[in-house]
């Protein structure tokens, strides 16, 4: 999660079981996540 100002505010590696429950945690946002090229097929 980043501000306005672009600076880091959360990053962390959660695991399936754990996504639900932290999201609802937090406020409304936009969520990127990172992938290795092969993850697709």
């Amino acid at each position: 999660m980043v501000n306005s100002h672009e600076q880091v505010l959360v990053k962390r590696r959660l695991k399936r079981n754990e996504m639900l429950d932290f999201f609802r945690q937090i406020a409304p946002s936009i969520v990127t996540m990172e992938t290795c090229g092969s993850a697709h097929y």
